[in-house]
């Protein structure tokens, strides 16, 4: 599947919606196809301006979304009205319905002490078959190379298809970059824990007042103004980082 991309100050987009992130996430995990998922909002994006470590990062995601109205804005004003948010809880609902009863296998990395732990029983009453196959609860720093191993063992052993990382951006970015090739699964992708789980026994997913929060203080913060006034947001995308 070849999804266009859009340029919004240096960071490569993916132009889309939930359905089309949902099928590719899905092809890759049929296809085997390593990569990450970044579920972008304008924080990301004013990170990645005085960062060009976070911004390659950004731009050598598998699938970065558009999860903020304005940079939904700028997709629309490249693509047309069927893009739309990307909101990370969503997906990650819909990749688990959609791994209902199959053999793919998830794994959680991150998030405070039992979080996981709820998340993995609210999954589990609300898609009944689906495999969540092991949890790991990292320190509040990075890994030490104890820890680090016996994350590698942890996910080895468990064999999961995708990981579902919770750590905030930008760090659970960075994570994802940095262990894609270290760790045995086909995708790592971004999720607010505590998000999906207040929004688990709320279904149609995807239902969000369309910029409501964009829009409250908008004019007084600088880089929702830059991103306002950014003209041809086809023009100039950055490659994609090689994986």
């Amino acid at each position: 599947m070849k999804i266009e991309r859009f340029n919004v100050l240096g960071v490569a987009l993916h132009a889309m919606n939930l359905s089309i992130a949902t099928e590719a996430v899905l092809e890759a995990l049929r296809e085997r196809r390593k990569g990450y998922v970044c579920v972008t909002g304008v924080h990301g994006v004013s990170e990645a301006q005085n960062d060009p470590a976070f911004r390659a990062v950004l731009n050598g995601a598998f699938l970065n979304t558009t999860d903020g109205m304005p940079l939904v804005w700028l997709g629309r004003r490249a693509f047309g009205h069927w893009v739309d948010r990307v909101y990370g809880p969503d997906l990650m609902l819909e990749i688990f319905q959609a791994t209902q009863s199959t053999s793919y296998r998830h794994f959680f990395y991150g998030g405070a002490p039992g979080v996981a732990a709820e998340l993995q029983a609210r999954l589990e009453a609300q898609f009944p078959g689906v495999t969540i196959c092991g949890t790991f609860c990292p320190p509040f720093r990075p890994l030490n190379a104890a820890e680090e191993a016996d994350l590698q063992r942890a996910v080895r052993d468990s064999r999961p298809d995708i990981i579902w990382v919770g750590l905030s951006t930008p760090k659970q970015e960075r994570f994802m970059a940095q262990y894609l090739p270290k760790l045995d699964a086909t995708l790592l992708a971004t999720g607010n824990r505590q998000r999906a789980i207040e929004n688990a026994n709320r279904r149609p997913v995807g239902i969000h007042a369309p910029g409501a929060c964009a829009c409250a203080g908008a004019g007084r913060r600088p880089h929702c103004r830059t991103l306002k006034s950014q003209q041809n947001p086809r023009k100039d995308c950055p490659a994609p980082h090689a994986s």
